[in-house]
């Protein structure tokens, strides 16, 4: 009989001893490995922040004081730039009254057209042109609309006659798109209706930050003309003293779609001939002008191609034009702040009173 049937009791209670020892043992073992682990993770940290309390952050405050008077710098050339920015902003833009505004449109419609007809440019559009102000051909605008309307219709009668004095051939088509009533239309804030509190989140509520500086009133040309005109007009609007407008988009269509073929021009070579008894004309040796040289093309034939193929050559076939256009409108200065901007300070008045002597 074997020793533990004889101390069944013993045995059992030796054997679980042995496993909860075991289990005792394990828990040890790990519990003392994490706590080695946490060490070493709290001893790495310990170490990275005395090595950054050691370090010299940037910018210090060398690095900062140059950044403080570049900003400082920055800002003042943005102020001049502002200035000279806002020498295209007229000093005032009053608002005028509604059969004021109809009065001036009327004007400014008849005004163009004598002009353009004078300068000889023809209209392409179906309809008699207005040069942007259509929808006050037969209506009256609201009076809060005309404060910018006024200032657009002002520079677009300086760019239409621009456009005329360009030399172009025919004016095609206008389009202005209706920002300038946009501009004009205030947004009253709702109120609340009475009795009722207003909300402590709606009185403390920041306004919107600034978004653009200038506001942008666009209008639509198309023309057909030369190559000469586009540019003119073109370096006529940059140089304007008194509008800035803005060149969004341009695209040119030249009205002979096929390329040059060389081939096709029909010259004839140079026929030399000296009389042998003309008289000497202006020194040139008895050369007779008349006869000598043969200045018709081909006999005269194909004359006409010949023109038109010198003309692709030389870039003097008829474009046409299509430009949209900005009028830039900047805002006042009180209304774009500049951040870091030093404010010129007053002279302070000395407290010392005149002499009496």
């Amino acid at each position: 009989m074997s020793w533990y049937q004889e101390n069944k009791f013993a045995g059992t209670l030796l054997g679980i001893t042995a496993v909860v020892s075991g289990a005792l043992i394990y828990l040890g073992m790990s519990a003392n490995s994490d706590a080695s682990a946490a060490k070493q993770k709290e001893q790495a940290a310990v170490t990275k922040i005395n090595a950054l309390q050691k370090m010299k952050p940037f910018p210090n405050e060398e690095n900062e004081k140059l950044l403080v008077e570049d900003l400082t710098s920055f800002a003042a050339d943005t102020k001049a730039f502002q200035d000279k920015m806002l020498t295209f902003r007229p000093a005032e833009m009053p608002k005028i009254r509604a059969n004021e505004f109809s009065g001036q449109v009327s004007g400014y419609v008849n005004k163009l057209n004598k002009y353009y007809s004078s300068k000889g440019v023809a209209f392409n559009d179906k309809e008699k042109p207005f040069y942007g102000m259509e929808a006050y051909a037969d209506s009256m605008a609201k009076e809060n609309h005309t404060v910018y309307l006024n200032y657009h219709r002002q520079a677009l009668e300086w760019l239409f006659t621009t456009l005329a004095d360009s030399g172009i051939d025919t004016l095609n088509h206008v389009y202005r798109a209706p920002v300038a009533e946009a501009l004009g239309t205030v947004v009253k804030p709702v109120e609340a209706a009475k009795g009722k509190k207003k909300s402590k989140k709606k009185k403390n509520r920041k306004p919107a930050g600034l978004t653009s500086v200038s506001d942008n009133l666009p209008i639509e040309i198309t023309f057909t003309g030369t190559e000469a005109s586009l540019q003119k007009f073109l370096t006529d609007v940059a140089a304007g003293e008194d509008y800035f407008f803005a060149v969004k988009l341009l695209k040119i269509r030249n009205t002979e779609q096929d390329p040059v073929v060389i081939s096709q021009a029909t010259f004839a070579p140079v026929v030399e001939a000296v009389a042998e008894e003309a008289a000497p004309v202006d020194g040139l040796g008895g050369l007779d002008l008349d006869e000598g040289f043969d200045f018709t093309p081909g006999g005269g034939a194909g004359l006409e191609e010949d023109k038109e193929i010198i003309k692709q050559v030389i870039g003097d076939e008829k474009i046409t034009a299509f430009i949209q256009l900005d009028l830039v409108l900047l805002k006042d200065a009180a209304s774009v702040p500049i951040p870091r901007l030093k404010k010129d300070k007053p002279a302070k008045k000395s407290a010392k009173k005149p002499s009496t002597k």
